[in-house]
């Protein structure tokens, strides 16, 4: 699945790696996971959100302003996978001539673009940044301290990866349809033996479903998630003709893969659903006949506990998701190299 990973920045080939996900919470904070392969096992050494100055520029001018960070020594492998949340960020799956297995990223027209390999023989993921962003992150980690970048990644990119972090994805042959939920939109991908095979944005995300709610049931957005946890009010009938047509789309995910691939998802996964919310939107897959039984897995589930501490929050904790991909990305394609 990793050789379906468009890296933005040429690597050399690890088997300890840190994932840094930025852009995903608030300026200063880092989510940030070490990953280790031993004897083709992989281990969780350490997973927290850390303080890091700086955000991603918008612009060539703020790229000009270089940060340079010094990770805790929990995160100090040698290699880092810094994977970018940015609303210029691209992602898409095409149908187009395979790229050369060396092929490295190239600028086009203000963005540094790579294109690899989804599923043969022509079904190609493109990912792309910013220029100016590439370049910022790629001095945030000089040479000579660890860890060293290896790769940069677009969010959307590294979160192709986070289902093989899920033992049910793994029981299920890594044939699936994943639903990853962001602020304003929702990636809906299936797979077909751990690679991607279709990736569609729906526009509804969490900051949607949330003032829905709110307004439905006439209160403000910052008082929902205590309401829905002391059980004080029951969305469920405002939430349903809300995700309703979202889950629909599931049976199409797999049609569309039992069709074209010859074998059809048997697993259901949601990642980024805040934990207030996440057993409501499994609920409602339910009740409207979702053609999968979704879970909706915590980042660290697959794991054994690490030696450092994981964040308190929910919000710090599904920040991990990206940061966990990312790191994955690097160490499966460096094992099947």
């Amino acid at each position: 699945m990793a050789k379906a990973k468009p890296n933005l920045l040429k690597r050399r080939t690890p088997t300890d790696v840190v994932g840094l996900a930025l852009g995903h919470l608030p300026e200063g904070k880092v989510a940030a996971v070490r990953l280790q392969t031993k004897g083709g096992k992989r281990e969780l050494l350490a997973a927290a959100v850390i303080d890091l100055p700086g955000a991603l520029p918008a612009d060539w001018e703020n790229a000009r302003k270089a940060i340079t960070w010094s990770l805790p020594p929990p995160f100090q492998s040698p290699h880092a996978a810094l994977v970018a949340t940015a609303p210029e960020a691209v992602l898409r799956l095409t149908q187009r001539q395979a790229p050369a297995a060396d092929a490295q990223a190239q600028a086009v027209n203000g963005q540094r673009q790579a294109v690899k390999l989804a599923m043969p023989p022509d079904l190609c993921l493109e990912a792309s940044l910013p220029e100016y962003q590439v370049l910022w992150l790629s001095r945030l980690l000089p040479e000579g301290h660890q860890p060293t970048a290896c790769s940069i990644q677009v969010a959307q990119a590294a979160l192709l990866n986070a289902p093989l972090a899920v033992p049910e994805f793994e029981r299920a042959g890594g044939t699936a349809v994943v639903l990853i939920v962001e602020a304003q939109r929702t990636l809906l991908m299936a797979y077909q033996q751990n690679r991607p095979v279709l990736v569609r944005e729906q526009a509804l995300g969490n900051e949607t479903v949330t003032q829905a709610l709110a307004s439905g049931l006439g209160i403000e957005p910052a008082l929902l998630q205590s309401m829905i946890e002391e059980q004080l009010v029951d969305p469920l009938p405002l939430l349903e003709p809300v995700l309703q047509p979202l889950f629909r789309q599931i049976g199409l995910a797999v049609d569309y893969v039992a069709q074209r691939f010859e074998g059809a998802p048997t697993c259901g996964l949601l990642f980024g659903v805040p934990a207030h919310l996440a057993p409501l939107w499994l609920t409602v897959a339910e009740r409207s006949g979702s053609a999968l039984t979704l879970a909706a897995p915590t980042p660290l589930a697959g794991f054994a506990k690490p030696r450092t501490a994981t964040p308190a929050s929910a919000e710090e904790e599904a920040a991990l998701w990206p940061a966990i991909g990312g790191a994955l990305a690097v160490l499966e394609e460096a094992r099947d190299e």
